[in-house]
């Protein structure tokens, strides 16, 4: 449970900044045990999975950055690489596209390079490219050694039908989600789920060329995704990690309502739009440059403008 600190959002600069970096503290002791896990295990692979909007990609990021500051060499592969193109993504009932389906991944491809590191072998991996829709014709080359980590990362990386086959001595199981929701007194305010839809209407519209309006649409795919082809892995999960942040309401607000705003009267998510919208009335903005340039919250709202 998280409780918005109205009265510390409303207080000086100052006192904002020792706030935020508190919060990004308790963040950082979220994934220290991840950290002296790897060095002390040295798993040859690690699964890193979670749902939509959860942090995965930042937290794999600020994984490799604190074990290549202890010597140790990390590789990240991105589950969203091996997607087939867009087009060719499986159809929902009402003939939308479901680019949350296992089925969505390359999955053959993928098994082939996790089988092939396992053994130390060099592999071709491929790029996808979120703003045409499409795999990148050029695959980059990738040469393990024998002392490396590879963190597989993605909302499917924990599949017992991507890691179900490797040595299960050699890999580590990371779940990474949105873990409570933030609290007004002794009303929740923001439910998980809210919080991550928050983050991705944000997310797309910036970084993946998504109005609200598409990123609406694909949402309750989304959750039914994590239904059957998250929550069933968790139990594949080492260890569990929340990506909340206590005073990430106030730094999303502006961005959030710019955003909500896009939805029209006339739009099935009009009313769910603005009661979204309502809920930010009484938190204070504070804007995005009291957020630390590396914070996994910048994977949501990006840099300073």
């Amino acid at each position: 449970m998280y409780t918005i600190r109205k009265d510390i959002l409303s207080s000086s600069f100052s006192q904002i900044c020792s706030y935020v970096s508190r919060c990004e503290n308790e963040y950082e002791e979220r994934i220290t045990p991840v950290i002296n896990k790897f060095i002390a295990d040295k798993p040859a692979l690690a699964a890193l999975a979670g749902p939509s909007c959860s942090g995965k990609t930042t937290t794999a990021g600020i994984l490799i950055s604190r074990m290549r500051e202890k010597g140790m060499r990390v590789k990240i592969l991105s589950t969203d690489d091996f997607f087939f193109n867009q087009e060719c993504a499986p159809l929902n009932p009402d003939g939308t596209r479901n680019y949350e389906h296992f089925s969505h991944i390359d999955s053959e491809l993928l098994l082939e390079v996790l089988h092939n590191i396992e053994h130390k072998k060099k592999v071709m991996l491929p790029v996808f490219d979120f703003v045409t829709g499409k795999r990148c014709p050029e695959y980059v080359p990738y040469d393990p050694c024998e002392d490396d980590v590879v963190i597989i990362e993605g909302i499917h990386a924990l599949n017992d039908k991507l890691i179900g086959s490797l040595d299960p001595d050699l890999m580590y199981g990371i779940y990474i989600s949105v873990a409570e929701g933030y609290y007004d007194g002794a009303e929740e305010l923001f439910g998980k789920y809210d919080i991550r839809l928050i983050r991705r209407l944000i997310r797309d519209k910036q970084f993946r060329n998504a109005d609200a309006e598409r990123t609406f649409g694909l949402w309750k795919n989304v959750v039914e995704a994590e239904f059957n082809y998250i929550d069933p892995f968790i139990k594949n999960a080492d260890i569990r990690i929340s990506s909340v942040f206590e005073y990430e309401p106030a730094v999303v607000k502006e961005l959030a309502i710019k955003t909500l705003s896009e939805i029209t009267p006339d739009s099935r998510y009009y009313e769910t739009a603005k009661e979204l919208m309502k809920k930010f009335d009484d938190i204070p903005s504070i804007g995005r440059s009291v957020v630390p340039s590396n914070s996994l919250l910048r994977e949501f709202i990006g840099p300073d403008r």
